[in-house]
């Protein structure tokens, strides 16, 4: 570190730091904990650059099930010394394409409106209260959506069930696996 550099600091260090007057502190001398521990974080803050703002986090996933399945066939393999290098093809089925699209599509708009309401971070997505209103009302449209595609497949799924395989019968194996669905 040159001398110059440790001057700058030093500077820095005796310099008047620009911030609100704290509170003072109560008779006895000590500060109440919670406060404490939010003059600590404040400080904290200020020494890596952070401004906190207080606000939700958003942990999410949307999805949908079932319809596509995925086939994967070894075509070769060659040795090169060490290294091994395989080649495989993989096959997408779609039971129906049209349902599909549109759960795709439904999905696709969902973390549209989350993305564009709330800030994504490593650990989810991040929205104050302002922010948080207004996705609230975005996220109206994709309820809706997501609830008529939801009756489609509800529906699709009753149909499916109402097909007992006989074989599956005698083991009483049909109705643990697809259990019928209760109106509510």
């Amino acid at each position: 570190m040159t001398t110059k550099t440790k001057k700058a600091r030093k500077a820095a260090k005796k310099a008047p730091a620009t911030k609100k007057a704290a509170a003072p502190a109560p008779k006895g001398g000590k500060m109440p904990v919670s406060r404490a521990v939010e003059k600590a974080a404040e400080s904290r803050a200020r020494k890596v650059g952070f401004d906190f703002t207080a606000g939700y986090l958003i942990q999410t996933e949307f999805a949908a099930e079932g319809g596509v399945t995925y086939d994967r066939r070894h075509v070769s393999q060659e040795t090169d010394g060490r290294a091994v290098k395989s080649e495989f093809v993989t096959t997408k089925r779609v039971d129906d394409v049209e349902l599909n699209k549109d759960s795709r599509s439904i999905i696709w708009r969902a973390y549209y409106v989350l993305s564009k309401h709330a800030t994504n971070t490593p650990i989810g997505y991040f929205a104050d209260a302002g922010m948080l209103e207004t996705l609230e009302k975005d996220f109206d449209e994709v309820r809706t959506l997501a609830r008529e595609f939801n009756g489609t497949a509800v529906e699709l799924y009753r149909q499916f069930a109402s097909q007992v395989d006989e074989a599956c019968k005698p083991l009483g194996l049909w109705g643990s696996v697809f259990p019928p669905l209760e109106d509510g």
